[in-house]
C-alpha cells in the first residue's frame, strides 16, 4: 500500500495519534496500529537497553531487563 504524504509533524500522524488516544469517538484504525501495555513495555525496554548498551560498550539482552512472554519472539507476540 502506497503511504501518502500528509501535511504537518510527524508526516501527519500527530492529530491522529492524538484523536486515537484521547477522543471518546476516535473512528476505527483501518490499519490495526494500536499497541497493547505489553507492547509499551516492551519499547520502553528497547530504549533501556541501548542506553545501558551505549554505557557500558556491551550487548543489553531485553529479556534480562525484564522477561515477558517466554515464547515472544517479536513484540507483535506479546499481546
Amino acid at each position: 500500500m502506497p503511504v501518502v504524504p500528509l501535511p504537518g509533524n510527524h508526516n501527519g500522524a500527530d492529530p491522529v495519534l492524538a484523536e486515537q488516544m484521547f477522543s471518546a469517538s476516535a473512528p476505527a484504525d483501518p490499519f490495526n496500529r494500536a499497541a497493547g501495555h505489553e507492547q509499551g513495555a516492551a519499547s520502553i525496554l528497547i530504549g533501556v537497553a541501548a542506553n545501558n548498551s551505549i554505557a557500558s560498550n556491551r550487548p543489553v539482552r531485553i529479556n534480562d531487563l525484564a522477561p515477558l512472554r517466554p515464547a515472544a519472539k517479536k513484540l507483535s507476540e506479546l499481546t
